[in-house]
């Protein structure tokens, strides 16, 4: 996914991959590994880690805003300079001149469906010399469900202009999608029997914020509007890793995440009507996420080289942190072809590659377990005087959107539109 995504969590998840599939090659091929691998002891540790976002443990978020509205969704997101109501703030506020009388709308989103893979790797080294044969390597999103707005509006005139206002409590950011990764491993070590590894993660929690909106019309060919975002909510993440040997678990692991985040940031919007052309225009105004209270649980995979070593559960305290969010812009267009066919156009601008973190800054602190041995030595990360900002690694996500909407059926006081994006 090209949105604004941490890349470090690809790249996690494959490493837990390749550590399923060494604990599979090692527990294949001993009876009764099973019994043995959970009958190991467990220890906690509590640790010191750096933000969520260098960790990985955010990379489930999508921070390209989460745009609301039947008529642009369904005309793939092309709804900058398409008429609308409430639920258009979340496009362009001026959209909301578009209300005729007061609304209520409410919406949520379902995902489901399935997935394919064109290319995977053929074989994984996994060490001992003996590399792995790779097939049915399988990706597919996990049903889930949330919502996304739930808005009240109503048409008014201020200062003898026509003018519209609305309330809204909708979802920033689309954070319940989940998704699971399967694929089996053969080769020598595994007794050239298939083992399933997989890795699924669950995303709850929510990213929301209550939106104040408002607009006038400015003159015959232009409307402004504003939005106003106050955001808040809580972000976690269950990541579970597994292998299995003829349907047999035999090993498990994985990563539970939670985080709070919170932040106030403005939206401008504004529409120009030439005719049949309209243009629209958004700019969702740079601002500064913050992330607190950051804590995650790792339950690695247990070995049995050692049968009596202990399992450590880590709990990792992540660094409090903040991160900037460039502005937003959006430029689109509309025009009607004829009374029933209508075509529409969007360009949207996210300059991630200009966002940043500020964390404080970590010292290494340096330990021998044997002060006679100089190689025994080990480090722990210390918080230091100071802050630290560097660059947070995400990718720019311009995107075009294009949209048609055909008016199938009109009657007195039906419509049927038809529409594609």
């Amino acid at each position: 996914m090209l949105h604004a995504v941490n890349p470090t969590s690809t790249r996690v998840a494959r490493v837990f991959g390749v550590l399923v599939v060494a604990a599979v090659c090692l527990f294949s091929a001993i009876e009764g590994v099973q019994a043995q691998a959970f009958q190991t002891p467990t220890d906690t540790l509590n640790v010191t880690g750096r933000s969520s976002w260098e960790q990985g443990y955010l990379g489930f978020l999508n921070l390209n805003r989460d745009l609301t509205g039947a008529r642009p969704t369904a005309m793939g997101g092309a709804g900058l300079a398409i008429e609308g109501g409430v639920e258009y703030m979340s496009v362009n506020p001026a959209g909301l001149l578009g209300m005729r009388r007061w609304e209520l709308t409410s919406e949520m989103a379902i995902v489901s469906g399935g997935g394919s893979v064109k290319s995977f790797p053929a074989r994984l080294d996994v060490g001992a010399g003996q590399p792995l044969e790779t097939q049915n390597y399988r990706v597919s999103p996990n049903f889930s469900s949330g919502y996304r707005n739930l808005s009240l509006g109503l048409p008014l005139v201020v200062f003898g202009k026509r003018g519209a206002a609305a309330l809204a409590y909708r979802r920033m950011s689309p954070t319940f999608q989940a998704e699971e990764t399967r694929f089996e491993v053969v080769g020598p070590i595994t007794n050239n029997i298939p083992a399933t590894t997989g890795v699924g993660g669950t995303p709850d929690g929510s990213h929301d914020a209550i939106s104040i909106g408002l607009a006038r019309n400015m003159a015959d060919w232009l409307d402004l509007g504003l939005a106003i975002n106050f955001q808040s909510g809580e972000l976690s993440n269950l990541t579970e890793i597994g292998a299995s040997v003829f349907g047999q678990r035999v090993t498990g692991g994985g990563t539970s995440f939670q985080q709070d985040i919170s932040s106030f940031n403005v939206d401008l919007g504004s529409k120009m009507h030439f005719g049949k052309l309209t243009l629209g225009a958004s700019a969702f105004l740079g601002h500064t996420l913050e992330f607190k209270n950051g804590s995650a649980t790792v339950f690695p995979l247990p070995t049995i080289q050692d049968p009596n070593a202990p399992i450590f559960r880590i709990n990792v305290a992540t660094l409090d942190h903040e991160m900037t969010v460039p502005t937003s812009i959006g430029l689109g267009m509309s025009y009607e072809l004829s009374s029933r066919l209508l075509v529409a156009a969007d360009y949207w601008i996210r300059p991630w590659s200009k966002s940043e973190i500020t964390r404080t800054s970590l010292e290494p602190f340096l330990f021998f377990t044997d002060e006679a041995d100089s190689s025994t030595f080990g480090y722990l990360l210390t918080q230091g005087s100071g802050d630290e900002t560097f660059n947070a690694g995400l990718d720019d996500a311009n995107s075009v959107r294009l949209g048609l909407e055909w008016l199938m059926l009109q009657r007195d006081n039906f419509e049927m539109p038809v529409r594609l994006g």
